[in-house]
């Protein structure tokens, strides 16, 4: 099982409006440190979330074009300036942030696939993208990283994941599955976060929750997405309820 904190929350969008008028630090990660103790400070986050959706996306509007295939996903996340900016983020983090576990959170290869390529998302360029994913998170690794997480919305990723496993289990570092959507089996992880949560699996906190339209997933590990649009006082106000 992983060790991470009970309660998980993504908050970087909301953070970026809120403390940042909406200059993500993705553009100048050196300061990401600051802006995750300002945002760990806030909201008393106990994990850093070191979410790396929003990169992978800069580096594909620098790219000039779209991806029209699972080779050129792989060409983009190899890329140098993209690894160089995710290592001085995670290197911010630490030594902002020391003794705080930092998760290093990819996307699912098919998640990345599909929002990239569309209906060109076959299976061949879901393990492409797997493979790249891999690669990627082993150029950016660094000692002392809580965990590796993956956040998939389709159960068709999970047979591509593989490689991503291998590495987890290479680095001797946990590996943690964030499951949208998909009712399916999910072996090889340290833990496993559902909307529907089997024994033994994480909760995700539903984007209802965050209107005050439901109550909160049982007592229990549980990862949630702050609605970056959200009022800071309900945002507070549903941290409490998850506490």
């Amino acid at each position: 099982m992983s060790a991470l904190p009970p309660l998980w929350l993504d908050a970087h969008d909301l953070g970026v409006r809120i403390l940042r008028n909406g200059d993500d630090p993705w553009l100048t990660p050196g300061e990401f440190g600051l802006f995750q103790r300002e945002l760990a400070g806030w909201l008393g986050l106990d994990l850093v979330d070191l979410g790396l959706g929003p990169a992978l996306e800069m580096a594909r509007q620098d790219a000039g074009e779209a991806p029209a295939d699972g080779g050129d996903i792989e060409d983009l996340l190899d890329g140098r300036a993209l690894q160089a900016r995710i290592v001085e983020a995670v290197t911010a983090v630490s030594g902002a942030l020391p003794g705080r576990p930092v998760v290093l959170r990819l996307p699912g290869p098919a998640a990345l696939a599909r929002a990239w390529l569309g209906d060109d998302a076959d299976d061949d360029a879901i393990d492409d993208t797997a493979m790249a994913l891999a690669g990627l998170a082993r150029a950016v690794f660094r000692p002392g990283l809580a965990s590796i997480a993956v956040e998939e919305t389709d159960a068709a990723g999970l047979a591509a994941l593989q490689p991503l496993i291998n590495l987890a289990r290479h680095y001797e570092t946990p590996l943690v599955l964030i499951l949208h959507g998909a009712d399916a089996p999910a072996d090889g992880f340290a833990q496993v976060y559902r909307p529907q949560p089997a024994d033994g699996d994480g909760a995700i906190v539903p984007a209802a929750f965050w209107q005050g339209d439901g109550a909160a997933p049982a007592a229990g590990n549980r990862f949630g997405r702050v609605p970056p649009d959200l009022h800071p006082d309900a945002v507070l106000a549903g941290i409490a309820r998850l506490r």
